[in-house]
């Protein structure tokens, strides 16, 4: 057999399988997908630390996002900050990602967001900074289109001083 004969049988093989794989794909995409019900990120470990890696690539939320407009909280002095999120049609999220310091390993403050009306049924009613755990001094909200309301409070646990600063 010559090698020209070789290679056009590897060919046909190999045309062959193309053609069949791609009818069994075709089948299988037919098949009815499940529409998620009563989503919980906490049920899927890998969703949150997949929202927090791609923050950085998502729309940012800015201090000009909220009324009033702060990018830190001073919490030393005023122990609760409750902020009016503003509306953005022409984004259906944007990745707010804050810093806090920590004392004893604990963190000074405590964030919360509400978003305005019913948020899709695939997100919580609320988001909260208690939810990251992994990163201590640092964690990433999601903020969807309609707005809402970001409260920051101290926890009065933690001594010393406490800010908590919009990146």
């Amino acid at each position: 057999m010559t090698a020209t004969k070789v290679v056009f049988i590897v060919l046909v093989v190999i045309a062959v399988l193309f053609v069949v794989l791609a009818v069994w794909g075709s089948e299988n995409a037919k098949a009815p997908k499940p529409e998620p019900k009563n989503f919980n990120s906490s049920s899927y470990p890998g969703f949150d630390s997949l929202n927090t890696m791609l923050a950085p690539f998502g729309p940012k939320f800015q201090a000009k996002d909220m009324q009033p407009p702060l990018t830190s909280f001073n919490l030393s002095t005023t122990a609760h900050y409750q902020e009016h999120v503003l509306p953005d049609s022409s984004n259906k999220f944007r990745q707010a990602k804050f810093t806090v310091q920590t004392v004893q390993g604990k963190r000074c403050a405590h964030v919360v967001y509400t978003p305005s009306g019913n948020p899709p049924v695939n997100l919580k009613n609320k988001q909260d900074s208690d939810d990251d755990t992994k990163h201590l001094n640092q964690f990433t909200l999601t903020i969807l289109e309609g707005g809402g309301a970001l409260t920051v409070d101290r926890t009065s646990s933690v001594g010393g001083p406490c800010e908590v600063t919009l990146q």
